[in-house]
């Protein structure tokens, strides 16, 4: 995803969503890991 951010983003949006993950899932251990640091 961080190589190639056009590439998911264009997939998420077409419904290929079955290998990336539940965009509030995500900002959710985004916030936890944020709050570790």
């Amino acid at each position: 995803m961080f190589t190639r951010p056009g590439h998911s983003i264009r997939e998420f949006i077409e419904g290929k969503r079955v290998k990336h993950f539940k965009p509030l899932w995500l900002v959710a251990v985004l916030g936890a890991l944020y709050g570790f640091l």
